[in-house]
C-alpha cells in the first residue's frame, strides 16, 4: 500500500503537473485526499493482522494446552497427592 502511494504521489505528465488532481500542490496548499484514504486501508489492514495473529495465536495455545492434557491427563490423575 505504502509503495502504491508513492507512485500515487510521484507520477507527473509530461508538464511536471501531477497526473492524479487529488494530489495537486497548488498555491492553496497540498490536497491529500488520497493519502488519507490510503492511510485509512493501511489501518484497516494493521487491525485486521493483529486480529488475526491472537486469533491463531490462541488457536495455538487451545491445541497445544489440550494435547497435553489430554496425553499426560490420566497420569497426573493416578498421582498421590
Amino acid at each position: 500500500m505504502e509503495i502504491s502511494l508513492w507512485l500515487i504521489n510521484s507520477k507527473t505528465g509530461p508538464d511536471g503537473q501531477p497526473l492524479l488532481l487529488a494530489t495537486e500542490i497548488s498555491d492553496r496548499g497540498r490536497n491529500l485526499l488520497v493519502d488519507r484514504e490510503l492511510s485509512k486501508v493501511v489501518a484497516r489492514l494493521d487491525l485486521m493482522a493483529a486480529q488475526a495473529d491472537e486469533k491463531y495465536r490462541r488457536a495455538a495455545l487451545d491445541f497445544s494446552q489440550n494435547w497435553l492434557l489430554g496425553n499426560f491427563g490420566p497420569f497426573f490423575a493416578m498421582v498421590n497427592r
